[in-house]
């Protein structure tokens, strides 16, 4: 398939899309743009980064976008469960590892995090040490820091308790939300 690259500029650096026309290959972190981007992007790469812009400006809290993965099923449960971790709540590796039925797979949910190519739209950066402290992202620790920091600040007019708790609420009765791994594809 014909992949297309968009860039914008964020408050942590570049964004890159990656897109085809049925969905996002990927999102993540670049030091400037490709020059190949100069193609235009496919209209669901224009949505991606619109929604992206939103969260930028503290206007959205979770995606609706077709994202297409190609991983193992282990990964595809781990991002199911990333995306139910509600906007500015942290959760530890080991109660990710735990939420997926393998609560001893503890660095197995950090290589799973590292190789998330949906960058902020699957929330890996909300996944922390046991401690609490941030640890590895393959973004950088600082760009970790700036998302899990925009996300305690709040949005939507709540403050982060009463949107924890709305969002914890949300979560309980959409337990089984499938829409951001619907476009699941090829595993390995």
């Amino acid at each position: 398939m014909d992949e297309r690259l968009l860039y914008f500029e964020s408050p942590i650096g570049f964004i890159e899309i990656r897109g085809v026309p049925d969905g996002i290959t990927g999102v993540g972190f670049a030091d400037s743009p490709a020059a190949r981007a100069a193609e235009e992007p496919y209209p669901c790469m224009a949505e991606a980064k619109r929604q992206l812009l939103e969260y930028f400006d503290g206007r959205r809290g979770e995606f609706d976008l077709p994202l297409i993965f190609s991983c193992t099923d282990f990964q595809r449960r781990v991002y199911g469960a990333l995306v139910k971790i509600p906007y500015g709540v942290t959760s530890t590796y080991g109660e990710v590892a735990a939420s997926v039925g393998q609560p001893t797979a503890v660095r197995a949910v950090g290589g799973a995090n590292h190789a998330n190519r949906h960058v902020i739209v699957i929330p890996c950066h909300r996944v922390v040490h046991k401690d609490g402290k941030s640890s590895g992202y393959g973004g950088g620790i600082r760009r970790k820091e700036f998302l899990l920091e925009l996300e305690r600040k709040g949005s939507f007019g709540m403050s982060v308790l009463a949107m924890q708790k709305h969002r914890r609420s949300a979560v309980r009765q959409q337990s089984s939300r499938t829409s951001l791994l619907g476009a699941v594809t090829a595993g390995d």
